[in-house]
């Protein structure tokens, strides 16, 4: 019933967990319209609420700064390096990897840290960062 190639992860590749939200969310939609006569079009403000807004489109703003430009590796270096000396870098990593927390809340955590980031990139600002990448 749920969709894991749609709903994939853009950082991890993986799609189980999210088709096993997307199908929680389907199967509520349709419990909705057969005892409530709720619109099935429910559907798509619900999973693009609990999946797109707050997993999907942060995930793709974390490939995006981790992967595929000039920078990609050094970023990473420098992300894993403040991991080691930083909790919340820490935390963020953590929840990348093993999802208990949402995409968003990840990518607001190394957001936090973009200042450490750019410093070790020798960047002035972050529109710099935005030239390059």
């Amino acid at each position: 019933m749920g969709d894991s190639a749609g709903f994939c992860d853009p950082v991890t590749f993986e799609g189980i967990s999210n088709a096993l939200k997307s199908g929680k969310i389907a199967a509520a939609a349709i419990t909705d319209h057969l005892e409530r006569g709720i619109p099935l079009t429910h559907y798509d403000p619900l999973v693009r609420r609990e999946l797109l807004d707050k997993d999907i489109k942060y995930a793709q703003k974390l490939r995006d700064l981790l992967y595929g430009h000039s920078l990609s590796d050094r970023i990473a270096d420098i992300a894993v390096d403040l991991a080691c000396q930083d909790e919340d870098m820490k935390k963020a990593f953590q929840w990348l990897l093993n999802k208990k927390e949402s995409r968003k809340k990840v990518y607001k955590l190394i957001m936090n840290k973009k200042w450490d980031i750019l410093k070790q990139l020798r960047f002035s600002s972050i529109k710099l960062l935005f030239k390059v990448i």
